[in-house]
Order: structure tokens, then sequence, then C-alpha cells
């Protein structure tokens, strides 16, 4: 990514949509977590 689309006037916008990725991200990884530590205990 280049620097000069931060400055531009959608920046708000990216950053909005990056947090949402993150913690998409961040909740899909903890999901995964507990699925594999559920499956782990069973065995």
């Amino acid at each position: 990514m280049c620097p000069q689309k931060l400055s531009s006037g959608g920046s708000r916008f990216d950053q909005k949509l990056f947090e949402y990725l993150r913690l998409k991200r961040i909740e899909f990884a903890y999901h995964q977590f507990l699925k594999e530590s559920d499956y782990q205990m069973e065995n």
C-alpha cells in the first residue's frame, strides 16, 4: 500500500474496514482455537 492513500479522504473508511477485518480474523482464530482445544479434551 502506498503512504499517499493514508492521507486521502477515504482513509477513515479504510481504517474502519481494516479494524473490522482484524477483529474478524481474531474471532475466527479464537473459534479455531476453541474447536481444537475441545477436540483435544475429548481425546
